[in-house]
């Protein structure tokens, strides 16, 4: 269970239990400015996680469970949590190839991400709520298989300014690329079909992403794929359009 999901859980078991920050300070001997600090930053450790669960008469066992079907995945991040992300571009990599099954020490063996940076990085992506950090150095995705980015959103605009210039730069050549641009004129009703024939993809991709995850390093390679549709016409075709 994801610890910031954990503090917010432990928050409401002590305030059932009638429990202040002043009690669990004592409990702990710290000073009631360190427990605030604590439960603010929402990040602590395992063994302060169970001395307060203690305290308040519940296990995190209970809490997780009671937790786990509180806790939806994402189907999409905020503004700030995409904002964040895009940050910094180790934050940014590492929760791209923890989404497409890599782990952690993958991470640091492939690219330059020192192994001091790794638990920082972790921690952060936990803290903005993108993965849960589970025992045995366990990661699990908090974004849900139907995950999109937000339209106009800040990674949107990253790839429109940066990305699909590289990425279309190729030639899509071979028998495992492929570039199609197809045009028609096609009613409301069809559009909203294709629409959802492209989602029906966008699962198809994810599910083979996670088959080949089983696979070794030198056999998978990081791979892209772009699918749209809209209501469009060629600017230059709408210019001759007669008023």
């Amino acid at each position: 269970m994801q610890r910031a999901a954990l503090i917010g859980g432990l928050k409401q078991a002590l305030k059932r239990a009638r429990l202040t920050y002043s009690d669990v300070a004592e409990a702990l001997e710290l000073s009631e400015a360190s427990v605030k600090r604590l439960f603010h930053q929402r990040d602590m450790s395992l063994s302060r996680l169970e001395a307060i669960a203690t305290l308040a008469g519940v296990s995190l066992t209970q809490l997780a469970e009671s937790l786990e079907t509180e806790t939806p995945l994402l189907s999409e991040l905020s503004r700030e949590q995409e904002t964040e992300l895009i940050s910094d571009p180790k934050l940014l990599l590492m929760a791209y190839m923890l989404a497409n099954g890599s782990d952690p020490d993958d991470v640091v063996a492939r690219f330059r991400v020192e192994p001091d940076e790794r638990h920082d990085i972790l921690r952060r992506l936990e803290r903005i709520g993108i993965i849960e950090r589970q025992p045995n150095d366990r990661i699990r995705m908090l974004m849900a298989r139907n995950f999109r980015w937000r339209p106009e959103g800040p990674v949107q605009t990253l790839f429109l300014e940066y990305i699909q210039r590289d990425f279309f730069s190729d030639r899509f050549e071979g028998d495992d690329a492929a570039l199609y641009f197809l045009g028609g004129f096609l009613s409301p009703s069809s559009r909203r079909a294709l629409c959802k024939r492209i989602e029906q993809l966008a699962v198809e991709v994810d599910e083979l992403s996670r088959q080949d995850a089983k696979l070794n390093r030198d056999e998978r390679q990081p791979s892209g794929a772009v699918l749209a549709l809209r209501e469009w016409e060629f600017e230059a075709f709408a210019k001759l359009r007669r008023a």
